[in-house]
């Protein structure tokens, strides 16, 4: 095959490929109509679960549709979703995680003062109503064998 004719192929390939990726997107991520919620999803359990509540609940009390964007790796990725309208709510947001991460706060131990800091940057920063907690107590927890437990005290 001739340089040219390789050329060629390798041009109607490219070609062939950005027309077929131009019509493909993350699921939820497609623009939706205004009668659609988009709900932010990260990818653990807890979010799956909250965002078909979620689901379920807005579809029953409302005339409104709406899609799940499933999957999203972090707290950061469905923040952005949302901050760059990719999304209209997210399941779940963790004070803490928004606090240090998005924020770029120090932690703060006293959990009524947290709440408050992230709410009101959020609304501020980023005009974004941050909902009371679901009262879920995303706490730490380290777990240790019962010799070791028995050891340390």
């Amino acid at each position: 095959m001739t340089k040219f004719k390789r050329w060629c192929v390798t041009a109607a390939l490219a070609l062939v490929s950005v027309i077929g990726l131009a019509g493909c997107g993350f699921p939820g991520l497609s623009g939706s109509s205004s009668d659609t919620v988009r709900i932010a999803s990260q990818n653990t359990t807890e979010q799956q679960i909250m965002a078909y509540m979620l689901q379920d609940m807005i579809e029953h009390d409302s005339n409104l549709h709406t899609t799940i964007i499933n999957n999203l790796g972090s707290g950061t990725v469905s923040f952005n979703a949302l901050k760059n309208n990719q999304a209209d709510i997210s399941s779940i947001r963790f004070v803490g995680t928004d606090l240090t991460t998005i924020m770029g706060k120090k932690a703060d131990r006293n959990q009524k003062r947290a709440e408050k800091t992230v709410r009101e940057g959020f609304k501020k920063d980023y005009h974004m109503t941050y909902f009371p907690s679901y009262g879920f107590a995303d706490t730490y927890v380290f777990m240790v064998t019962q010799q070791t437990a028995k050891k340390y005290g």
